[in-house]
């Protein structure tokens, strides 16, 4: 990465000047933006008090007037009007697991947010407030994310119970207790392996129930998911229940007598068909009994009443109560997609999630009332131009109805809707020059016509001109891949047969002429990938389309030309082979494979190769440790460069599927989108430069709801230092694709040697944030002294602190004294 030198007072200017074109550690400059803002409406998690009466959500969306990022916020609603009172101004970041005592007056949570500026990292936290929004206070401070996995605040409001990936007090147990001022911090002794998680806590604070897979106890050796008890301080740990096939969806009375949980195992007798039933069990062991009957399989949750004698639970989307002792049985409600009853202590309220939205009602009123409104988003597979400057991508945003079209420049410009199909779109592709786009779909771009069957067409970008490139009548489950040459004269694609026919692949001119039927196999196709001249494509299929060649009939990819001629399987082995891509030349394509041909991939993980045609050599180019997967490769079209996405600890455990960036010859893997997050699809232009995705996260602390958007890494362009002036200095910078975590310093100039760039002062440590607007530097130089400051990027722990780039002959720039902690 380069590290802009900069200084204040004009003396220093030239110097400052020359050292801000040192390239730092070997890594390339780049940068990482959002390209669009897409903000639905989410609900994250909910919780209501004993007596009913308010239901807190955490919540994007803006019903006050008050959130206008659409940050997740926690909000407060009267449950009998619906009134709603906003309690936070976060600015970013998640909140979930939000939980409140039984009093209404305090509130516990976990949130990767900074409001208070301690959380500099991003990394879960735990957070305590009151219910009226004052008092917020972090009560957590990881080293590492993620941080703190999930917290439950007692009935009483004394203590709350949380788990945590790395341990705060460094004992590493998992399971902790904190008050919610943050003092008395204790682990708590669950044995080793116990990983727990979905806990709960008595209302008094003194007993703890979680789910775990582990066998501390003895009696578990099958490793079954099951529920253990033990006090709150780590005595008498028990496993509770003792199942073949799992306990699961657990609850816990308030008074801490009863834990409710589905199983599917014939527990007492009258479950022989062995669908999932809730059942219910005191604490100390004893009265175990089946609480419903399900002749079918369903998936229930429950959620007990205080006394332990009524639980609330939904069950293929209807709403229902019933007592423990599985008498009383009644219907509360029912809607689309509802899920996550939570009863209030006292069992009179319910509230409760819907496709629509978070809803509440209780035992008097005649039905539901709404609370939050959620617009859930369908984003698609984005492409981009050979060139890099112009995106395509689809999303039902803002109607939230149809899946239709939008071009945007590469810098977030000229963003425009380019469809207005009267259903949703199916897969599309851009030219390289940008001008046209191909998509399929059951009815026109310019929504004039629709059909029963999937057709394909062709849309002018300038004009908007639509031509319908084909008239098929039998393929009606949809035309799933679509793909266009660069120079934009073929296009292969691969419909979705009926139930029972046959797959087939097919070429056609993009104006329609042409459509030649390349394969028909009772096997399947996908993946299908056609190069920059419209000559060669290839695909994965698993026929043996060569016979004697896939005897297993497994997964394999295979090149071949447009004209149906040429076919050659690239790959082979029992193992699976697939999501493959082409160069523009045809001459080298990039697949994902877990095979072994090279004797480097003994573990048969899922990796990264690239087959060479001019040599017929496959060459390794990711290597995942075992538990760790690659997925869905793309070459750029000169053949440079290629991206995939894994979930890999190869820079820092994130648990998120991420993108990555390799030499197509081989070499050192680079992350490529910034903060972490989970990534789904993605494209890269012709150089390999650009690379566009879609991600799920906040990869630029610029989505603050966190949900599906677009975004793209630039290796092309230089990641500079801005400074703002004098005292308070606040420094900024954009974000950089390899980058988790930055450090910032001040130096004095005077103090640079050729071997260092002498004491600096450490202005943000491990931080997400691309600036230091909240540690600003306070301090001026005085007469004929210059200050400089640089930054550094970490790609994670297991990367290192990173650099601050190389002095002019070459050696690192180390500072002597003052530096950030790595």
């Amino acid at each position: 990465m380069s590290r802009t030198l900069n200084a204040r007072r004009c003396v220093a200017i030239p110097l400052a000047l020359l050292l801000a074109t040192v390239v730092a550690g070997g890594l390339e400059a780049a940068v990482t933006r959002q390209l669009v803002q897409q903000d639905p409406t989410i609900t994250n998690s909910w919780a209501i008090d004993d007596a009913g009466t308010t239901v807190f959500a955490a919540a994007t969306g803006d019903p006050v007037g008050a959130n206008p990022l659409n940050a997740f916020q926690v909000f407060a609603f009267d449950s009998t009007t619906g009134a709603a009172q906003q309690l936070t101004s976060f600015t970013g970041g998640e909140i979930r697991d939000l939980t409140v005592s039984d009093d209404g007056l305090l509130l516990a949570f976990v949130s990767d947010g900074d409001p208070l500026l301690l959380n500099g990292d991003r990394s879960y936290e735990l957070f305590s407030m009151n219910a009226d929004g004052s008092n917020l206070a972090q009560l957590t401070q990881h080293a590492i994310a993620p941080g703190v996995a999930e917290a439950v605040l007692a009935g009483s409001g004394n203590r709350i119970v949380f788990t945590a990936t790395e341990d705060p007090t460094f004992v590493d147990t998992g399971l902790f207790l904190i008050d919610p001022d943050g003092s008395n911090l204790d682990p708590v002794a669950t044995g080793p392996g116990s990983d727990p998680w979905r806990v709960r806590i008595s209302d008094d604070g003194l007993r703890l129930m979680f789910h775990s897979y582990g066998d501390m106890t003895g009696g578990n050796a099958d490793g079954s998911l099951e529920i253990f008890v033990e006090d709150a301080d780590g005595s008498d740990l028990r496993r509770l229940t003792d199942t073949s096939t799992g306990a699961w969806i657990g609850d816990f009375s308030g008074n801490g007598g009863t834990v409710a949980f589905v199983a599917t195992d014939n527990l007492t007798g009258g479950n022989p068909s062995q669908n999932a039933q809730i059942f219910a069990v005191e604490w100390d062991g004893t009265g175990l009994r089946q609480v419903t009957n399900f002749p079918t399989f369903v998936v229930p949750a429950p959620s007990l009443r205080d006394d332990g004698g009524l639980l609330v639970y939904d069950a293929e989307d209807i709403l229902w109560e019933i007592g423990t002792d599985g008498t009383g049985q009644r219907q509360l409600e029912g809607a689309f997609q509802l899920q996550g009853p939570s009863v209030s202590g006292n069992g009179k309220t319910v509230a409760y999630m819907t496709f629509q939205g978070l809803k509440v009602r209780d035992d008097i009123q005649s039905g539901p009332r709404p609370l939050t409104w959620e617009n859930w988003l369908d984003s698609k597979t984005p492409d981009i131009s050979s060139d890099g400057n112009t995106v395509i991508f689809g999303s039902t945003f803002p109607t939230y109805v149809n899946r239709d079209l939008f071009r945007v420049n590469r810098d977030g410009s000229d963003l425009e809707q380019v469809t207005t199909f009267l259903t949703s779109v199916e897969s599309y592709a851009l030219s390289g020059d940008g001008s046209f786009l191909i998509a399929t779909a059951r009815s026109s771009p310019d929504g004039q016509t629709s059909t029963n069957s999937s057709q394909i067409y062709r849309l002018e970008l300038a004009s908007g001109n639509t031509t319908a490139l084909s008239n098929f009548t039998s393929y009606v489950d949809g035309i799933q891949e679509v793909d266009v040459s660069t120079d934009g004269s073929r296009l292969t694609f691969v419909p979705v047969p009926l139930l029972l026919q046959d797959t087939e692949l097919f070429c056609m001119n993009t104006d329609g002429s042409g459509m030649t039927s390349l394969i028909v196999t009772p096997g399947d196709i996908r993946d299908a990938r056609i190069d920059g001249s419209g000559t060669w494509l290839t695909f994965a299929g698993r026929d043996d389309l060569l016979p004697g060649q896939n005897p297993e009939f497994g997964w394999e990819v295979f090149r071949m030309r447009c004209d149906g001629t040429g076919l050659t399987q690239i790959s082979s082995g029992p193992e699976v082979a697939w999501e493959p891509d082409i160069s523009d030349d045809g001459l080298r394509v990039a697949y994902v494979s877990q095979q072994d041909p090279l004797g480097t991939n003994p573990g048969h993980l899922r990796n990264v190769f690239l087959y060479e045609v001019d040599t017929a050599t496959t060459r390794q180019l990711s290597f995942v440790a075992p538990g760790e997967t690659a997925w869905q490769a793309r070459i750029s079209g000169d053949g440079s460069t290629v991206y995939f996405t894994a979930r890999t600890a190869l820079f820092e455990e994130t648990g998120e599927l991420e993108l990555y960036r390799v030499s197509a010859t081989g070499g050192p893997i680079r992350r490529s989108n910034a903060r972490p997050g989970e990534v789904r699809e993605f494209a890269t232009d012709h150089s390999g430069d650009r690379v566009v995705f879609l991600g799920r996260g906040d990869f630029t602390n610029e989505n603050p709801d966190l949900e599906w958007d677009y975004w793209i890494s630039d290796w092309s362009e230089p990641a500079t230092l801005s400074v703002s002036g004098p005292a308070p200095t606040a420094l900024d910078w954009p974000h950089e694709p390899q980058v988790i975590r930055y450090d910032a310093i001040r130096g004095d100039l005077a103090g640079l040697t050729s071997g260092s760039i002498g004491d600096v002062i450490c202005l943000r440590n491990d931080s997400a944030v691309t600036g230091t607007v909240g540690f600003e530097d306070t301090e001026d130089p005085f007469a004929s002294q210059a200050f400089f400051y640089l930054f550094r990027g970490s790609s994670g722990v297991n990367a290192g602190p990173g650099s601050y780039g190389q002095a002019s002959d070459g050696s690192q720039r180390v500072p002597s004294g003052g530096d950030c902690s790595p």
